[in-house]
């Protein structure tokens, strides 16, 4: 008789694995289709898993009784996962959530990167590269938390997180170490001034780069306009108003550097 429910009992657990994997395919299409690139722990989903395979293998599930059981208990072992895990996101990425792992990761690197070189900034004597090294934080604060309110968008700026950052650090880092460090006047002063010259052109990459990121939303900001400036002309309450389009300079200002 055991074997029959057992039987049966895989059949079952066959089910609620199958219903599960769909559920999270539709939920995974629907966030591809929606453009959401927040992804939450799996661990949740795999303990869950785990109780009803060891439950099915302890206790026949033949009984109504018994699925109310393994039920309450899924609920509670995936909301305390759930729970945990969260507490432990936000603990090791510092308040920065995304919901996408990977850019939490890259905007946590990016922020090591602006400590050390805020570090590099109280070492260096020259005063001009300490007011670039301003320029650069910055710059690359308003990136770094533009990337944090909008991750879709991470791709426009991952060679600046993955290249020109940590690059510009080891940059400042060699400017500070040849300014302590003796050796031949002539080799030393020369290599300073190459990578002062450098460190100037890049002021103006860092802008750009933190300027460019903005176009999708001038271009969006341009769209809605026109579409809401169309509907109040074909209400009636722009025909004494003038044009608030962006090609009419409408909210270039807004975005005016």
């Amino acid at each position: 008789m055991y074997t029959i429910n057992k039987k049966y009992d895989m059949i079952i657990l066959s089910f609620f694995v199958a219903a599960s994997l769909l559920v999270m395919w539709i939920n995974i299409l629907r966030g591809a289709a929606l453009k959401i690139t927040k992804y939450k722990s799996v661990i949740p989903i795999y303990l869950t898993g785990l109780l009803w395979f060891l439950y099915s293998l302890m206790f026949p599930l033949y009984r109504l009784w018994d699925y109310f059981i393994v039920l309450v208990l899924s609920v509670f072992i995936h909301l305390s996962a759930s729970v945990i895990s969260s507490l432990l996101t936000k603990e090791r990425y510092q308040g920065i959530d995304t919901g996408d792992w990977n850019v939490n990761d890259v905007l946590l690197t990016a922020v090591d990167d602006l400590d050390k070189m805020r570090q590099l900034k109280s070492t260096i004597q020259n005063e001009e590269i300490r007011i670039q090294i301003q320029s650069f934080e910055d710059d690359s604060r308003q990136i770094i938390e533009f990337i944090r309110n909008n991750p879709q968008r991470y791709s426009k700026t991952s060679r600046f997180f993955q290249y020109y950052l940590p690059e510009t650090v080891k940059l400042l880092h060699n400017y500070a170490e040849m300014e302590i460090q003796g050796g031949k006047a002539e080799n030393r002063s020369a290599g300073l001034q190459n990578i002062a010259d450098f460190l100037k052109q890049l002021v103006t990459i860092y802008h750009k780069i933190r300027v460019n990121i903005y176009e999708d939303k001038v271009l969006e900001s341009s769209i809605d306009i026109e579409v809401m400036e169309t509907m109040l002309r074909q209400d009636g309450y722009l025909d004494d108003m003038a044009p608030l389009s962006l090609e009419n300079g409408g909210t270039n200002e807004i975005f005016k550097e």
